[in-house]
């Protein structure tokens, strides 16, 4: 049986022992924020100047092929057409 004084020493022990590896865990954590950041600056980025060009003519070149600037050809080409109507309780002015 242990006495109090070592139940006492036995949980300072642990207390410390649990604070230093709550540091450790603290320390290894911000190590990988560091090794991340460092990763995520180090990667090559286009201009926005030149993203926003580059959508633009994809944009362009493709206008003539996006059923929702140009339409469908009939009504039996689009995916979202319904057969019933929606009817509105409030008349629409």
């Amino acid at each position: 049986m242990m006495t109090r004084k070592e139940k006492t020493n036995k949980r300072r022990m642990r207390r410390r022992r649990n604070k230093v590896i709550a540091r450790m865990n603290y320390r290894y954590f911000q190590l990988q924020i560091n090794w991340q950041l460092r990763r995520e600056a180090a990667v090559n980025r286009m201009p926005l100047s030149e993203t926003v060009e580059d959508i633009i003519n994809y944009i362009k070149e493709h206008e003539q092929t996006d059923c929702l600037v140009v339409g469908f050809a009939s009504v039996e080409l689009n995916p979202f057409h319904t057969e019933i109507p929606c009817i509105s309780p409030v008349p629409v002015d």
